[in-house]
């Protein structure tokens, strides 16, 4: 992300890259990172040529090759973010016995989340029972009462699109 725009990033997954999960250069725009998970990338979050400082809040940065990189002289806030071990970042000298991704230099990580449960960017469901029923109306009106007891979905589709279409024989 470079440029002036406004950047608002929140409750979202960056995993599985082979480079920075998320590269902020060069910024000037307002910038609102909260919530996210970043994981699995050779760098989670990359910042640099940042005029002023750059938030991360209640972030899950771990399983990267760095946690954050930051090759500029801007603070980066990396406060209360979780980084996969109740003891924290590893930098050389700020945090030397932190057992989670490595940290470089302007990064500040202290105070760090100690137990994963107090942030939860991402939601993993193992087990959501869903209820689906279709109205007269051709609607399809989706519950998930466990998680959210006032909240639904209505789809609309046409039953006599669906009555035409083939299926494969059964294996």
């Amino acid at each position: 992300m470079s440029g002036s725009g406004e950047l608002d990033f929140a409750f979202s997954r960056i995993r599985n890259n082979s480079g920075n999960g998320l590269y902020i250069n060069n910024h000037t725009g307002s910038r609102t990172i909260q919530n996210s998970l970043f994981t699995e990338n050779a760098t989670g979050v990359r910042v640099s040529n940042q005029p002023s400082i750059v938030g991360l809040d209640h972030c899950g940065i771990f399983n990267n090759g760095t946690g954050v990189l930051n090759s500029g002289s801007a603070i980066v806030d990396a406060r209360s973010c979780w980084w996969g071990t109740p003891s924290g970042p590893e930098h050389p000298t700020l945090n030397p016995a932190g057992t989670g991704n490595p940290v470089s230099d302007n990064v500040q990580f202290e105070p760090w989340l100690t137990e994963e449960t107090e942030v939860h960017p991402w939601i993993v469901l193992s087990e959501l029972v869903l209820t689906l029923a279709l109205t007269e109306s051709n609607q399809a009106l989706i519950q998930w009462p466990d998680l959210y007891p006032d909240a639904q979905l209505q789809y609309s589709f046409d039953l006599v699109e669906w009555q035409n279409v083939e299926t494969a024989p059964a294996i």
